[in-house]
């Protein structure tokens, strides 16, 4: 049973290959770090202002 040839198959990275490593990267499509920290401090605001308002209320 004669077996084929390594080059018969064409695998998906032989087009790979030819093209620029920069270009057959995909784009980062996850939520970065920074976004956690401006949600983050979005929440703390608004604790604050939440507690401040409630001391207003309670106050007068």
């Amino acid at each position: 049973m004669p077996r084929p040839s390594p080059t018969a198959t064409a695998g998906p990275t032989a087009t790979a290959t030819t093209s620029a490593p920069e270009a057959a990267q995909l784009p980062s499509t996850g939520v970065s770090g920074s976004t956690y920290g401006l949600i983050g401090a979005a929440l703390l605001a608004l604790g604050v202002g939440l507690l401040v308002l409630r001391r207003q209320l309670f106050r007068g």
